[in-house]
């Protein structure tokens, strides 16, 4: 009995082709996809830290500056609060700038200190001295933020007397605003402080 041989079909090597072309395409739409969605994942995870590294500073920059201002005229023991020198008030506030100096009773110097708006930077100036400095002189300052990556549109500072028959306080106002170079996440932060040492 004879056996007859059987014959491929001519197009079968023509659709093995077409199936891996198929196979290919497919892959590389799939990896496309993937790197699509790990690049998006990457964009909102870095947006999201520049939006934190914008809300921490101005967090910790406004901490700072309640704590300062109350120990501001903080004396001692020496009776009285203190003022800048040439200054009536605690806390001298010109424009955007804000000034006071207060006893440090861990190197028993006056700790003399400013925060003032510079164009679109928020610095801070800090002096020791054995003797009460002016407002003017406390000119040695550097920046509270990232100059590189961070600007500030607004610093705004005021205060409102509190009196009582005997002595004289103050509640300071303060606006602090700041936001990514590009202009990206902008936000601000407002906060009241009660002077603690009276006139």
């Amino acid at each position: 009995m004879a056996i007859k041989g059987v014959n491929l079909p001519r197009f079968q090597g023509g659709a093995m082709l077409v199936e891996v072309l198929i196979a290919s395409v497919l892959g590389l739409t799939v990896i496309g996809m993937i790197v699509g969605i790990f690049l998006s994942g990457y964009r909102i995870a870095s947006n999201r830290t520049l939006e934190l590294l914008t809300l921490q500073n101005l967090t910790i920059t406004t901490q700072m500056m309640r704590s300062d201002i109350q120990r501001a005229g903080y004396s001692g023991g020496l009776g009285h609060s203190l003022t800048l020198l040439d200054e009536s008030e605690i806390i001298a506030v010109s424009g955007s700038s804000i000034g006071f100096v207060y006893f440090d009773p861990h190197s028993a110097l006056f700790q003399h200190v400013k925060y003032k708006l510079l164009g679109n930077q928020l610095y801070t100036c800090e002096k020791k001295s054995a003797a009460i400095q002016s407002f003017s002189s406390l000119s040695r300052c550097h920046h509270l933020f990232d100059q590189n990556m961070l600007v500030v549109p607004s610093f705004a500072v005021s205060t409102v007397p509190l009196s009582s028959s005997s002595a004289q306080s103050a509640m300071i106002h303060f606006y602090l605003e700041a936001e990514l170079r590009d202009g990206r996440f902008n936000h601000s932060v407002s906060m009241s402080v009660k002077q603690r040492n009276w006139q």
